[in-house]
C-alpha cells in the first residue's frame, strides 16, 4: 500500500446505530502490552478471521479453533514486507497472544489467545455454522390477530393477557 494513498471513500458521521463492517478487533488490554503497531494490526486481522474459521469448522483434535493466514497474505493485508510479518508473528508469539503450529514457511495454524478478562461471562459461544436443514422449518405455534383499532391500547393489553377484550361480546 502506498503511504501517500489518498482516501477516496466518503466519510460520514457514525451514530452507533448501524452495524460496522471491515473493522479490526483489538482488545484494549493489549494496548498496554507494549506491542508494536504492526503487531496490534496483525493480531486484529488474525482475530477477525476467527468467525470464518469457526464457521468452516477449523478446529484441532483438542477442539481449539485456529486460523489459516499465510505470511504472504498477511503481508499484503498489512501493507508490509514478509520479513516484517515474520517479526510481528514472533513478537505476538513471544507476548503469548498467538500460538503457531505447522512447518516454517508454510501456511501454519495460528491460534490467537485472548486475555481472560475480555471474555463475556455467562455467555454461550454462538453457533456460527451454516444452517442446514433436511426439512423445512416448522411454522410458528403462535398467531396474532390484528387489533380492530391500532390505537386501542386497552384491547391490545387484554389480548396479550388472554383476557376478554373491552367492548367485545
Amino acid at each position: 500500500m502506498n503511504k501517500k494513498q489518498i482516501q477516496t471513500e466518503e466519510l460520514i458521521p457514525y451514530t452507533g446505530a448501524e452495524g460496522l463492517e471491515n473493522y479490526l478487533p483489538v482488545l484494549r488490554p493489549m494496548l498496554r502490552w507494549g506491542l508494536s503497531p504492526y503487531a496490534l494490526l496483525a493480531y486484529g486481522l488474525i482475530l477477525g478471521r476467527m468467525k470464518l474459521s469457526r464457521r468452516n469448522g477449523w478446529t484441532d483434535e483438542a477442539g481449539n479453533c485456529y486460523v489459516h493466514y499465510s505470511v504472504a497474505a498477511l503481508a499484503r493485508d498489512l501493507g508490509a514486507s514478509q520479513a516484517t510479518v515474520k517479526r510481528v508473528l514472533a513478537e505476538l508469539e513471544e507476548a503469548g497472544a498467538l500460538g503457531r503450529a505447522g512447518r516454517p514457511g508454510t501456511v501454519s495454524r495460528l491460534y490467537p489467545r485472548v486475555p481472560a478478562g475480555c471474555l463475556r461471562t455467562g455467555s454461550k459461544p454462538r453457533d456460527l455454522s451454516p444452517v442446514t436443514r433436511s426439512r423445512p422449518a416448522p411454522e410458528p405455534q403462535w398467531s396474532f390477530d390484528p387489533a380492530p383499532d391500532e390505537g386501542d391500547v386497552e384491547w391490545l393489553a387484554a389480548k396479550m393477557l388472554g383476557m376478554e377484550a373491552p367492548g367485545s361480546c
